[in-house]
């Protein structure tokens, strides 16, 4: 997952996240794993996060066929809302789908000034 946004995500972040409930996704491309994709789901609503291809696989409409792919899915299952974070990398591709900004959310970091 952070090899495709460029920075690592604790693995101990991501079981924590798979033991509440959340769902990963492997996006392949020809025998090899090229992204990922992950939902959580609660009543009628599905947040779709971490949707990200890596670098030498982009281009080919590897996120948008997992993003139609999810969006199908989650038909099959009567889920009502779809929601999702974007980055600026990604939005140009939810806008397409049809997704809307509700706002922005920003990422802050404080490094130790000692």
């Amino acid at each position: 997952t952070g090899a495709c946004f460029g920075y690592e995500v604790e693995s101990s972040s991501v079981q924590n996240l798979l033991l509440g409930g959340a769902c990963l996704y492997f996006i392949k491309y020809q025998g090899q794993v090229a992204g990922t994709a992950m939902t959580f789901t609660q009543e009628q609503q599905m947040g779709i996060h971490q949707v990200g291809v890596l670098d030498d696989h982009r281009g080919k409409g590897l996120a948008r066929d997992a993003m139609l792919l999810l969006e199908q899915y989650a038909l099959d299952a009567g889920i009502n809302t779809l929601q999702l974070q974007a980055s600026a990398m990604g939005e140009p591709l939810y806008q397409s789908l049809g997704y809307r900004s509700l706002g922005a959310i920003h990422n802050f970091i404080k490094i130790d000034a000692t």
